[in-house]
């Protein structure tokens, strides 16, 4: 649904609008953290960073707030 560059949103599908309401260029630009649901157990951050940080890629499913 959308691409980060380190945390910095820089892509994000024009599906995100039907999904969860907001336009893709609300959020261009923003910090992907905004996009995640308080909800969210954010115990898998510290391992994905890392993986990051050694050049992989790193796939995660959460939950992210709707714009409403």
């Amino acid at each position: 649904m959308y691409q980060t560059d380190g945390l910095v949103l820089e892509w994000v599908s024009p599906s995100i609008t039907g999904q969860l309401g907001w336009l893709p260029e609300e959020l261009v630009g923003q910090p992907a953290t905004a996009l995640i649901s308080p909800a969210q157990d954010m115990s898998w951050v510290p391992t994905n960073r890392a993986l990051l940080a050694g050049g992989h890629e790193v796939q995660q499913e959460m939950l992210l707030r709707a714009k409403d």
